[in-house]
């Protein structure tokens, strides 16, 4: 089972503790950090990369059909 929360930092508190002891009452579990970058990214930033994907060489694109066709063949 995995569960995401995500949370920003300084809004942690013993209540999300208690909350995670309760919800996982008696079980070994694994706490992960991941630093979230997503809010991180400027506009200019996001343009950048939209435009270089709509002009690259290298870029693939799928209809619905043959994206679902594709996975489809892989597993």
């Amino acid at each position: 089972m995995t569960s995401t929360y995500k949370v920003n930092a300084d809004l942690l508190d013993i209540n999300f503790i208690n909350s995670l002891k309760s919800i996982y009452h008696n079980r070994n579990i694994k706490i992960v950090v991941t630093l979230d970058n997503i809010n991180n990214i400027s506009d200019n930033e996001i343009e950048y990369r939209v435009n270089d994907l709509n002009n690259s060489n290298n870029a693939v694109s799928f209809t619905n059909d043959e994206f679902n066709k594709l996975v489809t063949e892989l597993i």
